[in-house]
């Protein structure tokens, strides 16, 4: 005799491969916006960020960034972001992806910015510029 089969027992079987599917790592190399804030010391704060929007089966394992005063009127910002998908369970939530470095104190003045391929100009000290925003020019940010 023939078991009669369970009408969701195709999703169960789609769900448990989905479970099973290895992680996904997105990688992020001087990628997404470029928040640049002076503190009080004459250190300049780069916020990296890498995504408006991860999603709640991404999880962020690597968010590091620099930012370097060559000494030449040049300040070069690098970062990297990864983030790992996994299957399983998601939540509808979604969470921007960032990370923040400090560097040394600069000295005030105009300095051409570098992040990966970009360039562009800031004034410091400064309140708060994007000076890579997502899109358009640079903006003010918090």
């Amino acid at each position: 005799m023939k078991r009669p089969r369970h009408a969701l027992a195709p999703f169960l079987a789609a769900l448990a491969v989905a479970c099973s599917a290895p992680p996904i790592t997105t990688v992020f190399n001087n990628e997404g916006a470029v928040c640049l804030v002076s503190e009080p010391s004459g250190a300049v704060r780069a916020k990296i960020i890498f995504s408006e929007c991860i999603g709640g089966c991404e999880k962020p394992t690597v968010a590091v960034c620099a930012v370097k005063d060559t000494g030449s009127g040049i300040l070069r910002i690098s970062s990297r972001g990864e983030v790992t998908t996994e299957g399983g369970a998601c939540t509808l939530e979604c969470g921007s992806f960032m990370t923040s470095c400090t560097s040394a104190p600069i000295a005030p003045g105009t300095y051409t910015v570098t992040y990966g391929e970009r360039s562009s100009q800031v004034t410091l000290p400064t309140t708060g510029v994007f000076v890579f925003p997502t899109q358009g020019d640079p903006v003010p940010c918090p």
